[in-house]
């Protein structure tokens, strides 16, 4: 038995993770834990929070981290805030993990665990939540570097983006995201599918419905497919758009409903844009049964999109921005349009809407290349780095030499 710390920054990590929504990347740990969970090992899921708390889901433990509130001061001009890599090192060297595998980078210096890694869910050089420079890049990779053990990409792009960014010696390894295939499979879900055409109001089964599922903010494109949907209703009005999703979900600039709403008003199109709100994964597996399209218009170079996977595994095509790592998923299966273009997405979703037997081939292809990516698979590779990690020496840290002092006793790889 292992023992397994998935430790984020900033995000809202959910207490019933199947009933409340949560980012793409807070799911996919979920998953993988999950599968961690059954293989026997001991896992824990933590964040910072304002408050300390602590739940179950699936004998996995959820934690959230409140922050050392005086462990803040001023050192000349510059402010030194410590309160949670405090708080985080105080947690690790009291529960002895074996492995600490964090979601933010920066907290990699304060951890103490048998091995760390770096799981690399986003392109480094790009921060949505704004401009970062590029000496606190370098600080931030070097910081990685020494304290690290390995570091974990999500996809190819990522890869890439860390080994050009800074000359790295620890191991960079590219493990996909999974999906669940069965709990995706829009095959069992046909009442389900009846139900929520019924609720948007769509009057025949070959009238076409896209979906954009994800957070409402600017960066992840929703203001251009709404106004890409505009053009295309006028000459399709039979179709609708099927909006998933809260601006609470990931960090930028969120986008209102009004300011959605008002775009489709001027389109005289408001009866054919629903908007859902955000649901958790009991829900969107019956919701992607009933559309037809997905749509991923990202302006950002995302890593490995949540629901470009999850859309795969329920048969669906998709069309999505060329940009990030988002072609490597989608090249050969869907449809690529330029970032930021309105007509161009717009003339892929005619494309598509007019065309009911490419969607069928693009989806059938799509759920077969989802078959190869499932949690089992990616939790096999992860297993593989946790096994060579765990039998390499490494040096004492900082926090491996404050738990001795502490009589915690060692911290060496098992």
């Amino acid at each position: 038995m292992v023992k397994i710390l998935h430790l984020f920054g900033p995000v809202n990590l959910p207490r019933q993770p199947e009933i409340e929504a949560c980012s793409g990347v807070v799911w996919n740990t979920l998953q993988l834990a999950k599968i961690q969970k059954q293989r026997g090992h001991e896992v824990t899921i933590a964040a910072p929070s304002t408050v300390s708390w602590q739940a179950h889901w699936r004998s996995i433990k959820l934690v959230g981290i409140s922050h050392q509130s005086w462990a803040r001061t001023r050192v000349g001009h510059h402010s030194l805030d410590m309160r949670q890599p405090l708080a985080n090192m105080l947690y690790t060297l009291s529960h002895r993990f074996d492995i600490v595998h964090t979601h933010k980078e920066s907290y990699v210096r304060c951890l103490a665990g048998g091995a760390r890694i770096v799981h690399a869910d986003s392109d480094p050089l790009v921060h949505p939540g704004g401009v970062v420079s590029t000496a606190a890049q370098q600080a931030d990779f070097t910081t990685i570097n020494r304290f690290a053990d390995a570091i974990v990409a999500v996809s190819q792009y990522v890869a890439r983006q860390y080994q050009v960014a800074y000359p790295f010696t620890i191991p960079i390894h590219v493990v996909n995201n999974g999906v669940d295939t069965h709990q995706f499979d829009a095959s069992q879900y046909l009442l389900q599918r009846l139900h929520w055409r019924q609720q948007w109001h769509v009057t025949s089964d070959d009238d076409p419905v896209f979906l954009y599922c994800g957070a409402l903010i600017e960066q992840k494109g929703v203001l251009n497919l709404v106004q890409a949907f505009a053009h295309l209703h006028q000459a399709l009005p039979e179709a609708h758009l099927v909006i998933v999703g809260s601006g609470a979900l990931w960090t930028g600039r969120p986008v209102a409903d009004g300011v959605l709403q008002d775009i489709a008003r001027q389109s005289s199109c408001t009866s054919h844009i629903h908007l859902l709100g955000a649901y958790g994964h009991r829900v969107l597996p019956q919701i992607y049964a009933a559309i037809d399209v997905v749509v991923v218009p990202s302006m950002l170079p995302e890593a490995s999109p949540l629901v470009i996977l999850e859309a795969m595994a329920s048969t669906k095509p998709i069309i999505a921005s060329d940009v990030g790592g988002i072609p490597e998923l989608v090249r050969n299966i869907g449809t690529l349009v330029p970032v930021g273009s309105i007509e161009a997405l717009s003339e892929a979703m005619k494309r598509l809407a007019l065309n009911p037997e490419l969607r069928r081939a693009q989806g059938t292809l799509g759920r077969r290349v989802s078959l190869s990516r499932t949690w089992d698979k990616n939790e096999q590779s992860i297993r593989t780095i946790y096994r060579e990690l765990l039998y390499r020496t490494r040096p004492r840290r900082l926090t491996e030499l404050i738990r001795r002092r502490m009589g915690a006793g060692d911290t060496g790889c098992k």
